[in-house]
């Protein structure tokens, strides 16, 4: 089942608009500033993948030249929610929010990180089952980390919860 239909006009404008690294540095700024600080960039986004990437530099290093925890975790959640905020912003009206997350750190962090979520239509299919239902939904999305060799330094599952507003 396909949720919604990525390649509608809608849909690949807002893409554009995410992939755009200046219209992104500027959501980020105004939405996620911590993100923006960071230097965080959408790589790729479909409806079966995306990637995000953050870079090593001073603003997301520790004392221990590695990519700081929570720099990391920040860039792993927005992988998994900018495929449950395009869907959410398609029907319009979707509260989401994340509920948990659990993370494991398998390898000093000391290049750019790529986080990437490849269960983008997975995302999709239970926000549009939100929708259908009317009722809160509550699933696992998992992201991996990986520096510029290819290793995996990182695994994080969010938790995400996505319910219909209501229409006050």
């Amino acid at each position: 089942m396909i949720a919604y239909d990525f390649h509608d006009e809608k849909v690949l404008k807002m893409v554009q608009r995410l992939k755009h690294p200046l219209k992104f540095g500027l959501y980020t700024m105004s939405q996620l500033p911590i993100m923006w600080f960071a230097g965080a960039r959408v790589l790729e986004l479909t409806e079966k993948e995306v990637a995000v990437k953050l870079p090593f530099r001073w603003s997301t290093k520790n004392p221990f030249n590695s990519v700081y925890f929570a720099a990391q975790m920040g860039a792993a959640e927005l992988s998994t929610g900018l495929a449950v905020l395009l869907p959410a912003r398609y029907y319009g009206n979707i509260s989401m929010l994340v509920t948990g997350a659990k993370s494991s750190f398998l390898k000093k962090a000391s290049t750019d990180v790529r986080f990437v979520f490849s269960e983008a239509q997975f995302a999709a299919e239970e926000v549009y089952k939100a929708i259908k239902t009317g009722q809160s939904r509550s699933f696992d999305l998992k992201t991996i980390g990986y520096d510029t060799k290819g290793d995996i330094v990182m695994e994080a599952i969010f938790n995400w919860s996505v319910k219909q507003r209501s229409l006050k």
